[in-house]
């Protein structure tokens, strides 16, 4: 049985996109909304806490790291881009910790694209340089959510690594394939009724449109949230008619922003299925 170690859960992407054969002997999330919803959907599973008091020798071994590490620090929706140097821009660092310790056969890190061009591309080379030295093939890959059946233009690099006992990631055919489909009436294209066209700050219009992003409040201080074609996860409150305050929307909106698309995990994990095979 293929083992792994999600770090920074989340809502479980990585999980979700995994073979359904494999097991999850443990995570690492602190933030409280995700691990109820967490315990829910993956009853059973230890939490180890915030990654940064982690001690390696606690936990059990695995064949595979994951890490959907955070991105403020790396996003170029941040002016000042502390990258590696910002306080969650360094949980990299506790990500290559771990890794150093455990040594699984296999890695697979996510983060938005703005990691490429950091520091103009001095972030990433270290990041590289670090996997590479603590004894890993390493190969990378940047993807584009809409063309694998998701409503948003979410772009996600991926940095997947074996050890070097093993052979390296084949990533040759990540993404063949697959194109962008707008068509609502075709099931397996993009199609999402929440996405909407901002005119204005209030006035908002349904829409079959791809998405730029995902906001869950209004924002006015960056031309990136002021783009047309933003989905919303909380925009009228409508909902709360339904049972769901704007409150706990607005959460449920947090959540999904921030999580590891799941139909890219599926994409990528066929990297190293025949090294732990």
């Amino acid at each position: 049985m293929i083992t792994y170690f999600e770090s920074f859960m989340g809502i479980g992407g990585f999980s979700l996109g995994f073979p359904e054969a494999w097991k999850c002997v443990g995570y690492s999330e602190i933030f409280q909304p995700a691990i109820e919803l967490i315990t829910t959907k993956f009853p059973g599973i230890k939490n180890y806490g915030n990654i940064r008091k982690i001690l390696p020798e606690q936990l059990p071994d695995f064949d595979v790291f994951t890490g959907g590490f955070p991105c403020p620090d790396f996003s170029i929706a941040n002016r000042n881009r502390p990258g590696l140097n910002g306080s969650r821009g360094s949980l990299f660092f506790e990500i290559l910790r771990i890794i150093r310790s455990k040594k699984p056969k296999c890695f697979i890190l996510e983060n938005v694209r703005g990691l490429l061009s950091d520091k103009q591309g001095k972030t990433f080379e270290i990041v590289l340089n670090e996997l590479r030295q603590s004894g890993y093939h390493v190969r990378y890959v940047l993807l584009d959510a809409q063309f694998f059946g998701l409503a948003q233009q979410r772009k996600r690099v991926f940095i997947i690594g074996s050890l070097r006992a093993y052979p390296p990631p084949q990533i040759q055919h990540i993404g063949n394939g697959y194109k962008r489909n707008d068509n609502k009436s075709d099931a397996a294209g993009v199609t999402a009724q929440s996405i909407i066209t901002r005119n204005n700050k209030q006035d908002f219009k349904i829409g079959t449109y791809l998405a730029y992003c995902l906001c869950t409040e209004s924002r006015g201080t960056s031309q990136l949230w002021n783009t047309t074609h933003i989905a919303r996860a909380d925009t009228t409150g409508k909902r709360e008619t339904a049972g769901v305050s704007r409150r706990l929307d607005k959460i449920r909106g947090h959540l999904i922003g921030n999580a590891v698309p799941p139909a890219l995990v599926k994409e990528v994990v066929k990297s190293i299925i025949p090294i732990l095979s």
